[in-house]
């Protein structure tokens, strides 16, 4: 093999690794546990894995985040709250403390046929960590980000918009349900639904904090055969 295929191939080989690391270095999310059963840490874990597969770190930072987690048996139809949202200097979310409700209309299961009269916790756990993760709290902060923090209940980042729930902090930190149906950041998640991580929920974090997104595998397995593709085709230099 000639010299010059074998320094092309090397760097084409470094340059992808490098952007493999870099593009897909997803948030951390590190969760400590006051309480709850083997199956409400199963469940609350896989939101977890939802979203550290879906948001990498914005460019140039890192994102770890604690999370302080309880089960408590709140009122019937309160699936669960999020408080004590802290930032970094560079307006970030380090820590947040959420409480999941293991009252008896709580359905903890991954099996994803919700009874119809059971309220998801997965899908309450996903909706808690959006809010950690920013989505809303502190509301300040969080309006701050848009470029019409005034003018709720619209939530508009450059190319991004959204309608919020109404005008009043607890509404304007929601997803309007109208506009946005079967959002896992709507006012309530509602019974017998299982609902996922939508684009509007990514699209106004990524805005606001500057969020990356994490390559699907494919991605990547299509560069590798494109730069495979290409080193094929290359005519070998005598040295």
């Amino acid at each position: 093999m000639g010299k010059s295929y074998s320094i092309v191939a090397a760097i084409a080989a470094m340059i992808f690794a490098c952007v493999s690391t870099a593009r897909s270095a997803p948030i951390a999310i590190n969760v400590t546990y006051s309480n709850g059963t083997a199956t409400e840490k199963q469940i609350f874990g896989q939101a977890v894995s939802d979203w550290t597969g879906t948001l990498a770190n914005p460019t140039g930072k890192t994102v770890a985040l604690a999370l302080a987690v309880d089960f408590q048996a709140l009122a019937i139809g309160n699936g669960g709250s999020t408080t004590g949202f802290n930032v970094d200097a560079d307006k970030l979310p380090t820590s947040s403390s959420i409480t999941m409700s293991n009252n008896t209309d709580m359905y903890y299961s991954l099996d994803p046929a919700v009874p119809a009269t059971k309220k998801d916790a997965l899908t309450v756990a996903r909706h808690e960590i959006c809010h950690a993760l920013g989505f809303g709290m502190p509301f300040d902060l969080y309006s701050a980000q848009a470029d019409t923090a005034a003018v709720p209940p619209t939530w508009t980042k450059g190319t991004v918009t959204a309608t919020l729930a109404g005008t009043s902090l607890n509404d304007a930190s929601h997803l309007d349900a109208t506009a946005h149906p079967n959002d896992i950041v709507n006012l309530t998640v509602g019974l017998g639904n299982r609902r996922s991580i939508s684009n509007i929920d990514v699209k106004i974090l990524t805005a606001a904090f500057g969020y990356n997104l994490v390559p699907e595998p494919a991605s990547l397995s299509l560069l590798a055969a494109a730069l495979m593709l290409g080193f094929g085709r290359l005519r070998p230099v005598a040295a």
